[in-house]
């Protein structure tokens, strides 16, 4: 506890009259409070020690000044509270002409005022509650700083966390980009074989005419641009927003579509589309990423569960206050057990080889956090409705 006193009077009996009041009277008062006292001629003299000890954040409780000096009291106190707002300061004055609305008025707060004669237990009881208030004061001061610290450290960790999760979410999806890149590569990839072997077949066996040539080089170059338009669609898609922009929900929902239509394809999954041209600010590759999850997740179920005829539908509402995206499916919804855990970090239903539990997380992340919406789910009679939800 921080009990050092600095005190002011010109006239040297009274400041031996101050040390005699702690040294004796209060050991007799309070036994285990052992103050620490310093006393100066003049408030310059005071000022100059105060500054040199909060140069050394070295910080003082109390100031008891006497308003008559040659610096005087309410100077002093003026100048001390330009070093510290906090500081108690007790002013001690034989006379009895001190306004003591002015004094608070100039002084602001944890200003008191004695009357000479001090009388010695009131006076030592004073002090006693100062100092206490003020190390009290220090003390929760403290415990906030360091509570502040400690909740600026952990979001801190939740930041570096997140971004870690970030990161292995955009690796996961960039292995399902490479996995749909193969897919829609496969069938050009095949044609562009045989247009080379039939180029060879023709070449060997004398075939090969100037029309015929330029018939297979044309099928070949639009095989290589559309495959390369393919890279095109998936480099756009997802690479990341830098700031925020308008773009239309339709758009952007449609390129998902887009980039997964394939897959649907092939497990004869129909999509049917309820959309209206709407824009809004925020982040156009993202909000795409999020449908594209959102697909990829009933897709993943209706083959895990052998959906015999998979569908999915995407409405676009525009309300008076909102506009919600609602993605609604067939294959059967969600475990009530686990309905509320779905958008945990690392949470998955599928094998580890199948997901990593980070799609749904970070959707929510893009949706509430990057684009103050909301995304929520529940079940219907044939399976699961995602809704997201933007407030106009």
């Amino acid at each position: 506890m921080n009990k050092k006193i600095f005190i002011a009077d010109d006239d040297e009996n009274i400041l031996e009259g101050y040390k005699n009041i702690f040294d004796l009277n209060g050991k007799n008062l309070f036994e285990d409070e052992k103050y620490y006292i310093q006393t100066f001629s003049d408030g310059k003299y005071l000022i100059d020690s105060l500054k040199n000890e909060y140069t050394q954040n070295r910080k003082i409780p109390l100031c008891i000044l006497d308003k008559i000096m040659p610096t005087d009291g309410f100077t002093t106190a003026k100048k001390i509270r330009e070093i510290d707002e906090k500081i108690y300061i007790i002013i001690v004055t034989g006379y009895d002409n001190i306004n003591m609305q002015e004094l608070i008025k100039d002084l602001k707060n944890n200003i008191y005022y004695l009357k000479k004669p001090i009388k010695n237990e009131e006076f030592l009881s004073l002090i006693y509650s100062l100092i206490n208030s003020w190390n009290k004061n220090i003390e929760l001061e403290n415990t906030n700083s360091n509570l502040e610290s400690k909740v600026a450290e952990s979001i801190n960790k939740l930041r570096e966390r997140d971004y870690v999760i970030f990161q292995q979410s955009r690796q996961a999806s960039m292995g399902e980009m490479i996995g749909n890149i193969a897919h829609q590569w496969r069938q050009p990839l095949t044609g562009l074989a045989l247009s080379i072997q039939e180029l060879k077949d023709s070449f060997y066996n004398k075939e090969l005419t100037d029309e015929y040539l330029e018939y297979l080089t044309k099928e070949s170059m639009s095989k290589i641009i559309y495959m390369s338009d393919i890279i095109d669609d998936f480099r756009k898609f997802f690479a990341p927003n830098e700031q925020k922009s308008k773009f239309n929900l339709k758009d952007s929902i449609e390129n998902a579509i887009l980039v997964i239509k394939p897959s649907f394809d092939d497990s004869c999954f129909e999509i049917k589309l309820n959309l209206i041209d709407y824009l809004i600010l925020g982040y156009k590759n993202e909000f795409s990423q999020v449908i594209l999850n959102l697909l990829k997740n009933s897709l993943d179920v209706s083959i895990e569960r052998k959906i015999k005829l998979p569908k999915i539908e995407i409405n676009l509402i525009e309300s008076s206050d909102n506009i919600d995206i609602e993605v609604i499916d067939n294959t059967g919804g969600i475990d009530d057990n686990i309905i509320s855990e779905i958008f945990d970090p690392y949470f998955t239903t599928k094998y580890k080889s199948q997901g990593t539990g980070l799609g749904l997380y970070m959707s929510k992340i893009i949706i509430e956090k990057h684009m103050s919406g909301v995304l929520s789910v529940k079940n219907s009679k044939d399976g699961a409705i995602f809704q997201i939800k933007f407030n106009k």
